[in-house]
C-alpha cells in the first residue's frame, strides 16, 4: 500500500505542479484495495509506472455517452451512474462467469521457494470462487500448471491439496473423488523443469523454525509461572 500510494502521489503531485487541476480531480473516485484498483470514468493508467504489468478487468468499459461503467470486484457487481453508485451481491451460481479466466500475475514473485503455502492460498482463493466443483478442478490444476513452470516438485503441490481437503471434512466431493482426480493428473504432468531441494537449506529452515516455536514455548511458561505467582 505504502509502495502504490507513493507513486500515486508522486503522480497527483506532478499534475498539480503543471496546473493540471481538473485532471487531478479526476482521480477523486479511484479506490485501490493493496494491487485492485477501482476507478469510475475515464482513467490515463499507464501514465503512472508502477513497474508492474496492469490489466484491465473492468467487464463494462466507461460509456461517454450513458456515463456508466461496470464492473465485479471484490465479491460486489458495481455500476456507476451519473448521479450515484450501485452496489449489489454477485452471487455464485447466478450471472457468475467464472470459468477460471483471471489469475494472479504468476510472474511477480511467485518462485518455487514458496512451495506449499504459495499453492494452499490459491486453492483457498479457486473454491471461494467458483460453483462448481469441475470449475474449482479447472482453477487448481491450471494454477498447477503455472507452478509447474515456475520449478515447482510434485511434493509441494500434493502436501498443500492434502492440507487443504482436510480443512474441508465437511466436503466429501472435494475430499475423496477431487482429491483422487487431481492426484491422477498429478502423475501425469512434467516435472523436468522442477528445482532441487537444497537439502542443507531445508535443515536450517527446520532448525531456525524450532528455535522459535521453543522461544515461544519458553515465553507462555514464563507468563503462566507469573499469572500463578500473582
Amino acid at each position: 500500500n505504502l509502495y502504490c500510494y507513493t507513486i500515486e502521489s508522486q503522480y497527483i503531485d506532478k499534475l498539480i505542479a503543471a496546473n493540471k487541476i481538473n485532471e487531478a480531480r479526476d482521480w477523486l473516485n479511484t479506490w485501490r484495495y493493496i494491487d485492485d484498483m477501482q476507478g469510475f470514468g475515464s482513467r490515463p493508467w499507464d501514465e503512472i509506472d508502477y513497474g508492474m504489468s496492469h490489466l484491465d478487468t473492468t467487464d463494462v468499459p466507461y460509456d461517454p455517452l450513458t456515463q456508466t461503467s461496470e464492473t465485479v470486484f471484490l465479491g460486489m457487481r458495481t455500476i456507476s451512474h451519473p448521479n450515484g453508485i450501485q452496489l449489489s451481491v454477485e452471487p455464485k451460481g447466478k450471472g457468475w462467469r467464472w470459468i477460471p479466466q483471471r489469475f494472479i500475475e504468476f510472474s511477480s514473485c511467485h518462485t518455487h521457494y514458496t512451495r506449499e503455502h504459495m499453492f494452499l492460498s490459491l486453492l483457498i482463493r479457486a473454491t471461494t470462487l467458483s460453483n462448481s466443483a469441475d470449475n474449482f478442478f479447472k482453477a487448481a490444476t491450471e494454477y498447477t500448471q503455472r507452478l509447474i513452470a515456475r520449478g515447482f516438485n510434485a511434493a509441494a503441490p500434493k502436501k498443500s491439496w492434502r492440507k487443504f481437503s482436510y480443512s474441508r471434512s465437511n466436503d466429501p466431493i472435494l475430499r475423496r473423488d477431487l482429491t483422487k482426480r487431481f492426484f491422477a493428473w498429478l502423475e501425469q504432468q512434467d516435472f523436468s523443469k522442477a528445482v532441487p531441494e537444497s537439502s542443507e537449506l531445508r535443515k536450517q529452515n527446520i532448525a531456525k523454525q524450532t528455535q522459535a516455536k521453543t522461544q515461544e514455548l519458553l515465553c507462555g511458561f514464563d507468563a503462566f509461572h507469573a499469572i500463578l505467582k500473582v
